[in-house]
C-alpha cells in the first residue's frame, strides 16, 4: 500500500459525446493499465445517447472513475473541465471512441522520468471501429527533442511528436493554467494547444512503440466534412507562424509555413471543385492570392497538389473554368470528395 501511495497519480481525461457503442471498451482499456495509480475523468459533454448512463455505471463499478456532466460545448471545453478538476501530477488524454495498450501509461511515464522530459509521446495506428488494434513494440531508441524550436518543427512529422494530445503524457505543472481554445476554433484544437505549450517545454521524449489505437469512426469530428475543418486549421497554422516569428524560431517557422501552405491548398481545392456559387469564387480568389505568397513552400506539397496549384495561381481563369466542367469535377470528386464538404454556412 505504501509503494502505491508513493507512485505518481496520472489523470486521464476522456471527453464523451454520443460514443455509447465504444465508450465502455475505451474506459476498460484505461482501467486495465499496468500503472497502479490512475484517476479517469469522464466529461460527458451533453450527450444525447446512452453515454451519460454508461459513464455513471462505470463510475459505480470503479472508484478511479469520476464523471462530470455538462452542457454541450465541444471537445475543448470538455478537456478544459477535466484539466480544472485533475488531481494527478501527470495528465493524459484519450478519445472516448479509441483504445489503448495496457502498458501505454507505464511506458510513457518511465520515458518521461528517465529522460527528465516535460512531455512523452508514443505512436498511434488507425483502425476501423470493428477491428482490434495491433499494438507494436519497436526496437528503435527513444528520440529526444530538447528545444522549443525543434519541438514545434516536429509537430507535423509522421512518427515523431505529432499535432495531437491523445498519444502523450504531460507534466501537469507544464500545462499549468493553459487551456484549449474554445473561443475561435472547433477543429485543430490539439495542434493549437501544443503550439501554445511548446515555448514552455524543455524536453520531449518520443518512443516508436505503437500503443494508441485510433479508431476511424466516421461520425467523429475529425471525419466531418465541414468547411470549419479547413478554415480553423488555417487559423491555427497562421497563429503558429506568428508564434515562431515572435520567438525567432527559424526552423519551426519554415515548418509552420509549409503546414499553412498545405492547409490553404486543400481548402482551395475544396472551393475549386466543390463550390459553385459566386461567394465561393470570391473566397477562392482570396486563397489563390495567399498561395502565391507561399510559393517557396509549394515544393513541400505532394506532387499532385503542386500540379494543380501552379496553373491555378498563374492561369486562374482558365483553371477555374476547366475545374467547373462537369467531367473534370466528377473525376476529382470521385477520388478526393471535395464536393462532400458543407459550404452552406460560408460568408
Amino acid at each position: 500500500m505504501k509503494r502505491e501511495q508513493n507512485t505518481p497519480l496520472i489523470s486521464v481525461i476522456i471527453p464523451v459525446y454520443n460514443t455509447a457503442p465504444y465508450l465502455e471498451r475505451c474506459v476498460k482499456s484505461v482501467l486495465a493499465q499496468t500503472h497502479p495509480r490512475l484517476e479517469i475523468l469522464l466529461i460527458d459533454d451533453g450527450s444525447t445517447d446512452a453515454s451519460p448512463q454508461i459513464c455513471d455505471h462505470l463510475a459505480q463499478q470503479d472508484t478511479r472513475v469520476k464523471v462530470f456532466h455538462k452542457p454541450n460545448g465541444g471537445v475543448s471545453s470538455a478537456r478544459n473541465l477535466g484539466l480544472d478538476n485533475a488531481q494527478g501530477e501527470y495528465i493524459g488524454f484519450v478519445d472516448s471512441d479509441d483504445e489503448i495498450h495496457p502498458k501505454m501509461y507505464e511506458v510513457l511515464l518511465e520515458n518521461l522520468l528517465t529522460y527528465n522530459a516535460d512531455i512523452t509521446a508514443c505512436q498511434f495506428t488507425k483502425y476501423p471501429p470493428n477491428q482490434k488494434p495491433l499494438y507494436v513494440f519497436s526496437n528503435k531508441p527513444t528520440q529526444i527533442v530538447d528545444s522549443p524550436d525543434e519541438i514545434l518543427a516536429a509537430i507535423p512529422a509522421p512518427y515523431l511528436f505529432q499535432g495531437i494530445v491523445t498519444n502523450k503524457l504531460f507534466r501537469h505543472a507544464v500545462i499549468n493554467m493553459l487551456r484549449f481554445n474554445t473561443a475561435t476554433t472547433s477543429c485543430a484544437e490539439d495542434t493549437e494547444f501544443l503550439t501554445q505549450l511548446a515555448p514552455h517545454i524543455k524536453r520531449v521524449a518520443v518512443t516508436y512503440h505503437r500503443l494508441y489505437g485510433y479508431y476511424t469512426v466516421e461520425t467523429s469530428l475529425t471525419h466531418s466534412h465541414t468547411s470549419t475543418r479547413w478554415t480553423d486549421e488555417i487559423k491555427v497554422m497562421r497563429s503558429w507562424v506568428d508564434l515562431c516569428r515572435s520567438h525567432n524560431y527559424s526552423k519551426s517557422l519554415s515548418t509552420a509555413r509549409s503546414a499553412l501552405c498545405e492547409r490553404i491548398a486543400m481548402w482551395t481545392f475544396v472551393l475549386l471543385f466543390g463550390g459553385t456559387q459566386q461567394k465561393h469564387r470570391s473566397l477562392l480568389n482570396e486563397q489563390i492570392k495567399q498561395l502565391k505568397l507561399l510559393k517557396p513552400f509549394w515544393k513541400n506539397l505532394p506532387i499532385k497538389q503542386h500540379l494543380i496549384v501552379y496553373p491555378l495561381v498563374y492561369f486562374p481563369r482558365l483553371t477555374i473554368w476547366l475545374a467547373r466542367q462537369a467531367p473534370v469535377r466528377k473525376i476529382f470528386n470521385k477520388r478526393y470528395h471535395f464536393d462532400m464538404y458543407d459550404l452552406s454556412r460560408l460568408r
